[in-house]
């Protein structure tokens, strides 16, 4: 049966591959092809796969890498192996319907019930290579198929905490089907301004679902039409009686844009530099740095969206040089709030997330 493991035998080799990237723009789909090379490829009729390489993954150019801010990223490396919660993470298994197995290998809480779970393919027994490699470090997530005979299709969500777009903004992930051999795996992209529920989400990717190839694909969705709003990116494993779907290296970027004002701004005096809070998003406390080339009087406050001032951070007479002030938000409610530095005339404000 196709949800038990069994021995692995047959093995087909095709000449080459290609790595795809997938871009979505104003609603369009542009494939470019990166490159090929020689791989390996199983095929057997129980749930397998094998032969794929990770090390022909193309890294995003410098020279645009550089003109981006990272909003929020997560290469889900630091939680806990085949575990079900990633941190801030909110996960849905709304088909509620047991997974397919692993013929080669078996790990910790397999064959249930799952959204998706942090893989880490050199943990289980036996360690697991070629199409199981994350495209970075050892874990990602995965979504795994449901029996077809319990239910299904998968309806199995993965949605990102709260994330303060800038201008410009960008999704961008690296996604695959571990093998093609019971077709390539199905998700869409969704965006929600106000809750994780996922009737809340606007599906980006329009009617047609995303298809996974399968081998380790950067995937890039425009999502300019929510700039300076706060959103949550939801991923939608809508695979049907396939295998697994993988994630790794989730990104929100961003293009750094005029800081939001509370007041009018005045001219830039040189050397007066408001950095971004660190951590963001946060919960509760966080570190408000800036840097003075010269003494001065500064005043760092914290507002909310309407403009009311929350709290004074720090304020006198300071030395010319790097200031970090800390602040706790315990008895602020979850949302954006702004930070303005003031010194002298001049006022300069950004953008922070509490996420509790």
């Amino acid at each position: 049966m196709k949800n038990t493991r069994v021995s692995f035998s047959r093995r087909k080799d095709y000449s080459k591959k290609t790595e795809t990237a997938v871009f979505l723009i104003a609603g369009l789909f542009l494939a470019a092809n990166i490159l090929t090379a020689n791989t390996a490829f199983a095929q057997h009729p129980a749930r397998t796969a094998a032969g794929v390489s990770t090390s022909e993954i193309t890294p995003v150019p410098e020279e645009l890498a550089s003109e981006r801010i990272i909003l929020f990223e997560d290469s889900f490396e630091t939680y806990e192996d085949f575990s079900d919660s990633l941190g801030l993470w909110t996960l849905f298994d709304l088909d509620m319907t047991s997974t397919y197995l692993i013929q080669e290998a078996g790990y910790p809480g397999e064959g249930r019930s799952m959204a998706f779970i942090v893989f880490n393919p050199l943990a289980t027994d036996p360690p697991l290579d070629g199409p199981w490699l994350a495209a970075d470090g050892n874990k990602y997530a995965a979504s795994f198929s449901s029996l077809p005979g319990e239910g299904g299709p998968n309806d199995n969500w993965l949605i990102s905490p709260r994330i303060a777009l800038e201008t410009e903004s960008e999704v961008r992930f690296l996604a695959k089907s571990v093998t093609d051999e019971y077709g390539l795996e199905e998700f869409r992209v969704g965006i929600s301004t106000t809750t994780t529920q996922p009737e809340n989400f606007e599906m980006i990717t329009g009617t047609d679902p995303v298809l996974a190839p399968a081998e380790w694909t950067v995937f890039r969705f425009d999502i300019s039409g929510f700039d300076s709003d706060s959103v949550f990116v939801a991923i939608q494993n809508i695979s049907d009686d396939k295998f697994v779907f993988m994630v790794d290296d989730f990104q929100v970027t961003g293009i750094e844009g005029p800081p939001v004002s509370v007041e009018t701004e005045s001219e830039r005096p040189a050397g007066v530099v408001l950095h971004q809070n660190y951590p963001n998003p946060f919960n509760p406390a966080t570190e408000i740095s800036f840097y003075l080339d010269e003494p001065g009087d500064i005043q760092l406050s914290v507002y909310d969206l309407s403009g009311r001032k929350i709290a004074d951070v720090a304020s006198g007479k300071y030395p010319r040089g790097y200031h970090s002030a800390p602040f706790n938000a315990s008895g602020l409610a979850s949302g954006v709030y702004i930070y303005r530095l003031q010194v002298g005339d001049y006022s300069q404000t950004r953008k922070l997330l509490l996420l509790k």
